[in-house]
């Protein structure tokens, strides 16, 4: 799921540090998803469910599905515009103080294909699996104030 809130994050072209305020977390937070030191939990995705509610759930979650919920997937341009306010994301019809700089929305249009959808490249995966084997339980102590303790061994 980190893999899939960072292509939301590229797609809206925010930095990390712009994306964490929109979602309404730390920027620590959200770095420490992105490295693997936490997971996202449901109060994340409540939060980028908040800030985006066209995002797919399935899609955030399981990587069903596409990007968006609707057919057309919002402009990348829309998400800078202040709330309240919507303009086009075509070419000279930008309001003024709305728009990306000039060259960071030439390079989301070019990564963005039609009706919205992100080109991704082509992905080989290969996963492997392991078998888990079954364990039993040995022993268990318990360990009492005093320095003593008790060893408990099941029987079989």
């Amino acid at each position: 799921m980190k893999n899939r809130i960072r292509q939301l994050m590229e797609y809206t072209g925010m930095s990390q540090k712009d994306f964490s305020n929109k979602l309404g977390i730390s920027p620590a937070s959200l770095s420490s998803i992105f490295t693997g030191r936490t997971g996202p939990t449901n109060n994340h995705v409540k939060a980028i469910h908040t800030a985006f509610p066209n995002v797919n759930i399935s899609w955030l979650l399981f990587g069903e599905g596409d990007m968006f919920t609707h057919e057309e997937a919002p402009s990348p341009d829309s998400f800078f515009a202040p709330l309240g306010e919507q303009h086009s994301s075509e070419p000279g019809s930008e309001s003024p103080g709305t728009s990306l700089p000039a060259d960071m929305s030439s390079t989301l249009r070019q990564n963005v294909g039609r009706m919205g959808q992100v080109r991704m490249p082509e992905m080989s995966v290969e996963a492997s699996f392991f078998e888990k084997q079954l364990r039993k339980i040995k022993e268990i102590r318990v360990f009492y104030d005093d320095g003593t303790y008790e060893a408990f061994v099941p029987n079989g």
